[in-house]
């Protein structure tokens, strides 16, 4: 999926993408790109909780993620912990984060989401 963004203050453009693995009644988010223009604005919540509202519409229950730790991705780890996942597991080189009820996420709804499916295909 990918994520445009505009406010007030102007078009934003393209601000990422993320791809999901889904695997029975759990998804794996495999890759997740945000750019610095929108960082600390809760547009990475506002991503991430509408793709749990999406999967929670596909009888998935559980989402995970895997965090390669370097010196870019530390806004995501506060990302992350922020919002109701838990840190499952952690090493020298990634922190694992998931989910076990998509349900607990708070929609703030201090962002306005709209979905477009440009490519014909089911975005989940």
């Amino acid at each position: 999926m990918a994520f445009f963004c505009k406010d007030k203050f102007g078009d934003y453009g393209n601000i990422g993408f993320m791809s999901i693995k889904i695997q029975l009644n759990e998804a794996v988010i495999t890759d997740l790109v945000i750019s610095c223009r929108i960082a600390k604005k809760k547009v990475e919540d506002a991503m991430i909780c509408a793709v749990g509202k999406l999967l929670i519409n596909k009888g998935i229950s559980v989402l995970k993620a895997n965090l390669t730790k370097t010196k870019k991705n530390g806004p995501l780890v506060d990302v992350f912990s922020s919002l109701p996942f838990k840190q499952v597991y952690e090493d020298e080189i990634n922190i694992h984060f998931q989910i076990d009820d998509l349900n607990a996420f708070y929609d703030q709804q201090l962002i306005h989401i709209t979905y477009k499916n440009n490519c014909n295909k089911e975005m989940l």
